[in-house]
């Protein structure tokens, strides 16, 4: 389970965050984010809320 911080997704020491309108949406909201760890570890996340289904 998550919990929310004060500060957005940049709160923790040591994380950098960037979101661009990248065309994904149709709308000019920012629809694609890349957050960086100033250090290295083991962690990964692909997040989406695709309807469509997987390519076979």
């Amino acid at each position: 389970m998550s919990k929310r911080m004060k500060g957005g997704i940049t709160a923790p020491k040591g994380f950098l965050a960037a979101g661009i309108h990248s065309g994904v949406k149709k709308t000019s909201q920012l629809d694609l984010a890349l957050i960086v760890s100033e250090k290295p570890g083991p962690i990964a996340g692909v997040f989406t809320s695709n309807t469509l289904p997987p390519l076979q």
